[in-house]
Protein backbone atom coordinates (compact mmCIF):
# COMPACT_ATOMS: atom_id res chain seq x y z
CA UNK A 1 0.00 0.00 0.00
CA UNK A 2 1.60 3.28 -1.14
CA UNK A 3 -0.07 5.46 1.50
CA UNK A 4 1.15 3.19 4.30
CA UNK A 5 4.73 3.26 2.94
CA UNK A 6 4.64 7.06 2.71
CA UNK A 7 3.68 7.31 6.36
CA UNK A 8 6.29 4.74 7.31
CA UNK A 9 9.18 6.28 5.33
CA UNK A 10 8.30 9.96 5.64
CA UNK A 11 7.53 12.39 2.84
CA UNK A 12 8.00 11.07 -0.68
CA UNK A 13 11.17 12.04 -2.51
CA UNK A 14 9.98 12.65 -6.06
CA UNK A 15 10.00 15.12 -8.92
CA UNK A 16 6.29 15.90 -8.99
CA UNK A 17 2.81 14.80 -8.17
CA UNK A 18 2.54 12.83 -11.41
CA UNK A 19 5.38 10.44 -10.46
CA UNK A 20 4.03 7.64 -8.31
CA UNK A 21 6.20 5.34 -6.28
CA UNK A 22 5.76 1.69 -7.13
CA UNK A 23 5.00 -0.79 -4.37
CA UNK A 24 8.13 -2.77 -3.65
CA UNK A 25 10.51 -0.13 -5.04
CA UNK A 26 13.40 -1.01 -2.73
CA UNK A 27 15.64 1.74 -4.07
CA UNK A 28 13.09 4.47 -3.32
CA UNK A 29 12.41 3.04 0.13
CA UNK A 30 16.15 3.03 0.88
CA UNK A 31 16.58 6.59 -0.47
CA UNK A 32 13.63 7.77 1.65
CA UNK A 33 15.19 6.26 4.78
CA UNK A 34 18.54 7.81 3.83
CA UNK A 35 16.93 11.26 3.46
CA UNK A 36 15.27 10.99 6.87
CA UNK A 37 18.65 10.25 8.48
CA UNK A 38 20.34 13.09 6.55
CA UNK A 39 18.02 16.05 7.18
CA UNK A 40 20.62 18.84 6.79
CA UNK A 41 21.24 18.30 3.09
CA UNK A 42 21.95 21.26 0.81
CA UNK A 43 19.34 20.10 -1.74
CA UNK A 44 16.58 17.51 -1.67
CA UNK A 45 16.95 14.29 -3.60
CA UNK A 46 14.20 14.45 -6.21
CA UNK A 47 12.92 11.23 -7.76
CA UNK A 48 12.36 11.24 -11.52
CA UNK A 49 11.89 7.54 -12.19
CA UNK A 50 12.91 4.21 -10.72
CA UNK A 51 16.54 4.61 -9.62
CA UNK A 52 16.94 8.08 -11.19
CA UNK A 53 17.18 11.11 -8.91
CA UNK A 54 18.47 14.66 -9.10
CA UNK A 55 20.44 16.53 -6.48
CA UNK A 56 20.70 20.21 -7.32
CA UNK A 57 21.73 20.22 -10.97
CA UNK A 58 23.22 16.70 -10.84
CA UNK A 59 21.41 13.68 -12.26
CA UNK A 60 22.08 10.55 -10.22
CA UNK A 61 21.52 6.91 -11.08
CA UNK A 62 21.12 5.15 -7.74
CA UNK A 63 21.40 1.40 -7.16
CA UNK A 64 21.75 -0.95 -4.22
CA UNK A 65 24.96 -3.02 -4.13
CA UNK A 66 25.79 -5.20 -1.11
CA UNK A 67 22.92 -3.58 0.85
CA UNK A 68 24.42 -0.10 0.33
CA UNK A 69 23.07 2.85 -1.66
CA UNK A 70 25.46 3.53 -4.50
CA UNK A 71 25.49 6.19 -7.23
CA UNK A 72 26.80 5.65 -10.73
CA UNK A 73 29.90 7.73 -11.46
CA UNK A 74 31.56 7.27 -14.83
CA UNK A 75 32.03 3.54 -15.32
CA UNK A 76 31.64 2.52 -11.68
CA UNK A 77 29.77 3.19 -8.48
CA UNK A 78 30.53 5.09 -5.28
CA UNK A 79 28.73 5.36 -1.95
CA UNK A 80 25.78 7.78 -2.12
CA UNK A 81 26.52 9.45 1.21
CA UNK A 82 30.18 10.01 0.33
CA UNK A 83 29.25 11.40 -3.08
CA UNK A 84 26.68 13.85 -1.69
CA UNK A 85 29.13 15.02 0.99
CA UNK A 86 31.73 15.70 -1.69
CA UNK A 87 29.21 17.58 -3.86
CA UNK A 88 28.13 19.69 -0.87
CA UNK A 89 31.76 20.42 0.07
CA UNK A 90 32.66 21.52 -3.45
CA UNK A 91 29.52 23.70 -3.65
CA UNK A 92 30.38 25.34 -0.31
CA UNK A 93 33.94 26.06 -1.45
CA UNK A 94 32.68 27.51 -4.73
CA UNK A 95 30.18 29.74 -2.94
CA UNK A 96 32.81 31.06 -0.53
CA UNK A 97 35.26 31.89 -3.34
CA UNK A 98 33.03 34.10 -5.44
CA UNK A 99 35.16 36.78 -7.03
CA UNK A 100 33.96 40.26 -7.92
CA UNK A 101 34.16 40.93 -11.66
CA UNK A 102 37.13 42.94 -12.90
CA UNK A 103 36.05 46.36 -14.11
CA UNK A 104 38.47 48.28 -16.32
CA UNK A 105 37.77 51.98 -16.71
CA UNK A 106 38.74 54.11 -19.71
CA UNK A 107 41.62 55.67 -17.71
CA UNK A 108 43.01 52.39 -16.48
CA UNK A 109 46.74 52.15 -17.45
CA UNK A 110 46.24 48.44 -18.25
CA UNK A 111 44.18 49.38 -21.30
CA UNK A 112 45.87 50.04 -24.58
CA UNK A 113 45.98 53.65 -25.76
CA UNK A 114 44.33 52.52 -29.00
CA UNK A 115 41.22 51.47 -27.07
CA UNK A 116 40.84 54.71 -25.11
CA UNK A 117 40.09 56.90 -28.13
Amino acid sequence: DIDRSRRQFGPPVRAGENVETEPGDLIHEAVSKFCIHRPNARCPLVRHSRGVYSYGNKKLVVAIHNDKLMVRIGGGFTNLETYLSDVDRVAAIGASQQVAPLVISARDPRRSSRLSA
